[in-house]
């Protein structure tokens, strides 16, 4: 849901200011075969009672500098970011 994924990005900007984007990941990247292609599909209705799942991706907060591969000094700090965003998709979903 969009409130859901903005009260996410929220959180995540007060910890230290870091700017994320909620993106549905195929908006994001083009991919195929994955989780998110799962949820979002017919499998989900058929399989699952129609129950509605969320999907998320939360990525590194790198700024296409590292790529995926984040210095050592700025793992803390991601994860201090994205934990109170995790919280809340815990609590909502």
């Amino acid at each position: 849901s969009s409130d859901l994924m903005d009260n996410m990005e929220q959180a995540i900007e007060r910890v230290h200011g870091t700017e994320y984007r909620c993106v549905q990941a195929s908006d994001f990247y083009l991919t195929s075969a994955t989780s998110d292609d799962w949820f979002y599909g017919e499998g989900l209705r058929t399989t699952n009672g129609g129950v509605r799942a969320y999907s998320q991706s939360i990525e590194l907060r790198d700024k296409k500098k590292y790529q995926f591969e984040l210095p050592a000094d700025q793992i803390r700090p991601n994860g201090e970011e994205i934990l109170p965003a995790i919280i809340i998709f815990i609590k909502t979903a």
